[in-house]
């Protein structure tokens, strides 16, 4: 997006849309959260932490690489083994509600769920040349949704619960 300044705290109607985003989670009809966990740049660390949402929020610098940000998250949660956690990517403050729900029930076979639509792309695999090999069948790939702009499935990668 440009501009210098991380587009989580760019304005949204006089709020960082990191704000905005976390308040949408929080509102009527969404499930319930026991806590939150913000990984944000160590420039912002104090303007997230001066941000009361109602809930219990650990704010903590975040790493060089999204996985790096969602693993420090992570460990500042409480150790709550049975608790599902949701990861969001933080800028997109529309939260599906009814798809959210459907996720956290599929935790009840699943070890662990996403949310995902079809994809309608035309996927080509291709070599270390670029040189096409064959079209992949569009009907097993989905593409990750962190949340989707239209309805979703949620996916479960990994095994059914025992």
């Amino acid at each position: 997006m440009g501009g210098g300044l991380p587009k989580q705290f760019r304005d949204w109607d006089g709020r960082p849309l990191l704000q905005v985003t976390v308040e949408a989670f929080l509102a009527p009809g969404m499930p319930p959260l026991a806590g939150i966990a913000l990984a944000v740049p160590e420039t912002h660390l104090e303007e997230a932490r001066s941000w009361s949402f109602g809930i219990p929020c650990k704010v903590v610098p975040g790493g060089a690489t999204r996985q790096e940000s969602v693993w420090i998250a992570l460990k500042a949660l409480p150790n709550l083994p049975l608790m599902p956690v949701m990861i969001h990517d933080a800028v997109r403050p529309f939260p599906p509600t009814a798809p959210l729900w459907e996720a956290l029930g599929a935790l009840d076979r699943f070890d662990g769920v996403l949310l995902g639509e079809p994809s309608t792309d035309t996927l080509k695999r291709v070599d270390s040349l670029g040189r096409v090999l064959r079209t992949e069948p569009r009907e097993e790939f989905f593409r990750a949704q962190t949340p989707p702009d239209r309805p979703a499935r949620h996916l479960a990668p990994g095994l059914p619960r025992r």
